[in-house]
């Protein structure tokens, strides 16, 4: 009789060890239009487990029973998505444009708003650095802003550049 009941111990044990297994969850994150959000944050809520997804918006994650998935990013309001029985996530999310906005920084991480600066604030747009066809991003920066310094340290094919900006 012990062997018996050590024996339905072991195999009740092992039972219970089999449910409580986690899972691979896979799924797509899009935004309310049906474009892929990509690099959204796929978190198991309550943990610190998480992935982003990629340029498609899949994403493959592994999940206890019973988990909250967590879905948020810039731009992207949180949304919590229960796992169900099943192996794949569907998640639509929509954007949050509000929290976006124009933030100049001046240094020692303080930020703040363009139009409370004393000085002047320089902008630059993706086609302000790509219009020379430059190779290098640094350079692309040289002569469009006030008071940057850009130098070559040395001239191997990949370069190291120094950035000045107003003697600092």
């Amino acid at each position: 009789m012990g062997k018996f009941l050590s024996l339905f111990t072991v195999l009740m044990l092992s039972a219970a060890l089999a449910f409580s297994q986690s899972r691979v969850i896979t799924g797509t994150v899009t935004d309310e239009r049906g474009v892929p959000v990509e690099g959204a944050s796929v978190r198991i809520a309550g943990s610190k487990t998480g992935i982003a997804a990629d340029a498609n918006g899949n994403f493959r994650i592994s999940v206890p029973a019973g988990a909250t998935l967590s879905v948020s990013g810039v731009g992207l309001t949180t949304k919590q998505v229960p796992v169900g029985t099943g192996n794949v996530v569907d998640v639509t999310i929509v954007r949050n444009s509000s929290e976006l906005s124009i933030v100049t920084i001046t240094g020692y991480g303080i930020k703040r708003e363009p139009k409370s600066l004393g000085t002047s604030v320089a902008k630059l747009s993706n086609k302000d650095l790509t219009q020379g066809k430059v190779t290098n991003i640094a350079t692309g920066l040289s002569g469009k802003v006030s008071g940057l310094q850009i130098n070559n340290v040395n001239s191997s094919v990949d370069q190291n550049t120094r950035i000045t900006l107003r003697g600092n």
